[in-house]
């Protein structure tokens, strides 16, 4: 208990799991195995829960209509999407035609805005919303999220505590 009053004010599941780690209490291989578990829930439930696929076609058009992509990329983006699919992770094609390096961050970021659905979050009580403004239940002013899609928790899962050997 003395090790969790070392943490920061709101401590994420990273640093929880460092802490257990340093502790002993927990190794460091299951460590990562339960962060990569998180990271892939989060996406499994981004992708489950109240998007459509054809959203991914509508960022898709978006960057088309501007000139940021060929038709190509983007079918190959959605090909690479699907096979993730497959081997149950969910990738948004946002996240695909970043990691691919079609569209930078911000494109994307511009991209989800236009689509009202940029996340955003509350640096107080750390509520996400996609909805400009103040905060619904503390009314702070909403900041944007470090991470592409409506949920910020997925940066924090996306690196392993130690990197595999």
């Amino acid at each position: 208990m003395d090790a969790l009053l070392c943490c920061p004010r709101d401590p994420g599941a990273r640093d929880f799991l460092q802490i257990l780690t340093r502790s002993g209490f927990l190794a460091v291989t299951r460590a990562n195995q339960i962060l990569r578990r998180i990271r892939d829930l989060l996406r499994t439930r981004v992708a489950e829960g109240t998007r459509r696929r054809s959203e991914d076609g509508a960022l898709g058009r978006l960057a088309l209509d501007r000139g940021w992509l060929s038709v190509e990329a983007l079918e190959e983006a959605v090909l690479e999407q699907a096979q993730l699919r497959r081997n149950g992770l969910r990738f948004r094609i946002g996240e695909v035609l970043v990691r691919r390096g079609v569209l930078s961050g911000v494109q994307v970021r511009l991209l989800l805005d236009i689509q009202g659905r940029l996340a955003r979050t509350c640096a107080d009580c750390g509520r996400v919303a996609v909805v400009p403004g103040p905060c619904g239940i503390c009314g702070q002013t909403l900041s944007l999220s470090p991470a592409l899609g409506p949920y910020s928790s997925d940066g924090e899962f996306s690196q392993d505590l130690v990197a595999s050997t």
